[in-house]
């Protein structure tokens, strides 16, 4: 009896014992700490919820087309085609200050167009053929959108009302246009004219250039009864056809310039050649001088006084791998296309030695924005610098550009000056005047710099493995302190906060520096994250790394023990472009997939609370958050401006400050497993001792 009682007393003092052993045990690890737990594989959690946060479009802004193409020019205004969907038109008439007076959108893959009377006639390949009203050139617009019977439009060319529509393999199209608000189809011209790329009339004569066909030329003087003059199909491909009083001179796809005399229209003679060893895509002519458009080399200039001896007078060079896609004359300048690179004007008074005078960027790819005093600065893939005004979100109107001919991506707005990162290094621009951009500085020699961040007048660029750090209290007067070399590895992405800088490399590591003395940085801390991350934002004692398809928090409240919070998945898109956080909400530009916005406001109950969809071909890129508007750089969509209207839910009250938290943290799932282990013992020892009794 004494032994039994003595058992039970020792089963008892044994379990609380072990109780205490375990979880003493369990007390004493010590774990990274989880301040809050992200419900990532509830669905109704992360579902939407449309009442928390509306957003309502507003203004677009947009001259980010893929390609120029081509221009026509009237009245001492250019009409500009910039592939896919553009039509801009300039006033010309001072070429030393070009002015853009209008912007629009037209069709959905445009080819070629033709001025007249004000009114532009443009080759669509899906849409047929468009007509615009530009006799007010500051507001144009689409007067008639007509559909041929035919498979694809190339060129267009307006002649006595009568508009000859080249339509490849269906031939020529003509069509009455004497009322531009109700157009007709009077004919359709087949059979011989095969594969017509372009089309040129003059004195009731219409020149067809044809692909692997050679060139015809017809009588139109009834456009019902057209007639064959002459036929050279000789399996050449014609790309443009041009004439000048008895001179035929044709743009060859391989073979150059040929030219023709044409003083007996039924019997053209051929005469000279000149082989530029390109595409020959468009002429112009002028005082026995030929402009070829020579796709890569820019435009040549010949002299033709001889017809059968072309000779090479100069050569305008097109920059960074730019081409001639289309070229028109106006009085002593030359304006062509040069894709990608924009509008190009020179003077060629003395054809001899053209000078330029006009380059104005039309077209590219936006990356990056930042806003500053109403203004949006945005950069893209070929136009280094735009300026817009936005101070009417609904109506943004574009102020000015600068354009270098370099490939730009990251950009922001400090005191005035906008920062740029092109291929070279960066670029800074004061921008007291936003139509006029005026750059102040240019820091080179860093040619594979990647990220920058300015910080107190303090600039920092990543390049490599390298960190400059450079005092822009002046941005015309920049003094350098010493590069930061200490690390061995790739870098990334950068955030400052005021004496500590967070540097992201490409080995799932993030490095923390003390910067207190800018001339001896140190590293103090890193922190392995779980994936590869490509960029990081901080906000509120947290920096959040944008991974493949998921965030990671992790609590930099104390710089020297970074520790990890939580993650966030579900995201859909593989790669996150841009993040901006502003009061509490988490934005992140997701490509095509538009834009998603999460509740950051506490760590430990993060929530997806709205979305932005893009729009058809639309690519969000970089993204800024000003108050309660969003702006989007997106590509293939120039500006995008949204509204957002939040109602939100107070923010959760944090256990942390309500439950007395011990200076260890106990992770729940293992205190439960000690209790559960002390549990199961005792139940053990109170079984064994009733059958022992």
């Amino acid at each position: 009896m004494v032994r039994k009682m003595l058992w039970k007393k020792n089963s008892i003092v044994i379990a609380i014992l072990l109780l205490i052993i375990v979880n003493g045990y369990v007390v004493a690890i010590e774990l990274p700490a989880i301040v809050g737990q992200v419900k990532e594989d509830n669905n109704d959690y992360l579902g939407v919820n449309t009442s928390t946060v509306d957003f309502t479009s507003a203004g677009t802004w947009n001259e980010n087309f893929y390609l120029g193409s081509k221009i026509e020019i009237e009245n001492n205004l250019a009409y500009v085609l910039a592939y896919p969907n553009g039509l801009l038109i300039f006033d010309i008439s001072d070429p030393f200050a070009v002015v853009k007076k209008s912007v629009i959108r037209v069709g959905e893959a445009v080819e070629n167009l033709h001025v007249d009377d004000g009114f532009v006639y443009i080759a669509d390949t899906n849409r047929d053929l468009i007509i615009v009203n530009a006799t007010n050139p500051n507001s144009p617009y689409i007067v008639e959108s007509l559909l041929l019977d035919v498979t694809i439009t190339y060129d267009v060319f307006v002649e006595e009302k009568v508009a000859f529509v080249a339509c490849g393999n269906d031939g020529l199209v003509f069509v009455n246009v004497s009322d531009p608000y109700a157009p007709s189809v009077i004919n359709t011209n087949t059979g011989a004219t095969v594969n017509v790329q372009s089309v040129t009339v003059k004195d009731n004569i219409a020149y067809l250039a044809m692909k692997n066909h050679g060139f015809m030329m017809l009588n139109v003087t009834d456009p019902i009864n057209e007639a064959i003059i002459f036929e050279n199909d000789d399996g050449s491909t014609v790309n443009q056809i041009e004439v000048e009083d008895d001179g035929l001179y044709l743009a060859k796809n391989a073979d150059g310039l040929a030219i023709y005399n044409i003083s007996n229209v039924s019997s053209p003679i051929a005469k000279g050649t000149f082989d530029n060893g390109g595409v020959t895509l468009d002429i112009a002519t002028k005082d026995n001088l030929i402009y070829v458009a020579d796709q890569r080399d820019g435009v040549d200039i010949l002299n033709v006084t001889d017809e059968n001896n072309p000779v090479l007078v100069s050569n305008i060079e097109t920059p960074f791998d730019g081409w001639v896609t289309g070229i028109k004359l106006n009085g002593d300048y030359i304006y062509f296309i040069d894709a990608p690179n924009g509008l190009k004007g020179y003077n060629i008074a003395d054809a001899s030695n053209p000078s330029e005078e006009l380059t104005y960027g039309i077209i590219g790819y936006a990356f990056d924005l930042a806003i500053g005093d109403d203004v949006a600065y945005i950069s893209n893939g070929n136009i280094t610098l735009s300026t817009v005004d936005v101070q009417n979100p609904n109506n943004p109107q574009g102020l000015g550009q600068w354009d270098g001919y370099t490939f730009t991506t990251q950009i922001e707005y400090y005191e005035s000056y906008v920062y740029v990162l092109d291929m070279t290094g960066i670029l800074i621009f004061d921008v007291t005047d936003p139509v006029f951009p005026q750059l102040v500085m240019n820091i080179t020699g860093m040619t594979f710099a990647n990220s920058f961040y300015i910080n107190n007048d303090i600039l920092y660029v990543l390049e490599g493995q390298d960190l400059h750090v450079m005092n822009i209290a002046n941005p015309t007067m920049i003094s350098v302190y010493p590069t930061f070399t200490d690390l061995d590895v790739y870098l990334r992405d950068i955030q400052v906060v005021s004496e500590t800088v967070y540097l992201l490399d490409n080995t799932k590591t993030v490095h923390i520096l003390d910067a207190s003395n800018l001339n001896d940085i140190s590293v103090i801390s890193s922190y392995e994250t779980l994936d590869y991350a490509y960029s990081m934002h901080y906000y509120l004692d947290s920096l959040f790394l944008s991974s493949n398809g998921f965030l990671e928090i992790i609590d930099v409240s104390d710089a020297t023990n970074p520790i990890y919070i939580a993650n966030f998945t579900d995201l859909t898109s593989w790669y996150m472009e841009d993040i901006c956080i502003h009061d509490g909400l988490f934005y992140i530009a997701l490509g095509f997939e538009g834009l998603r916005v999460l509740d950051v406001r506490s760590a430990y109950d993060i929530k997806q609370i709205g979305s932005f969809a893009a729009n058809g071909s639309e690519y969000f890129y970089g993204l800024d958050v000003i108050d309660d508007t969003i702006y989007i750089a997106s590509g293939f969509g120039g500006l995008r401006i949204a509204l957002v209207d939040c109602n939100l839910d107070p923010v959760p009250e944090d256990p942390t400050t309500t439950t007395a938290i011990p200076e260890t943290i106990i992770l729940p799932g293992f205190t439960i497993l000690a209790f559960t282990t002390s549990f199961a013992f005792i139940v053990t020892l109170v079984i064994i001792r009733k059958r022992r009794n």
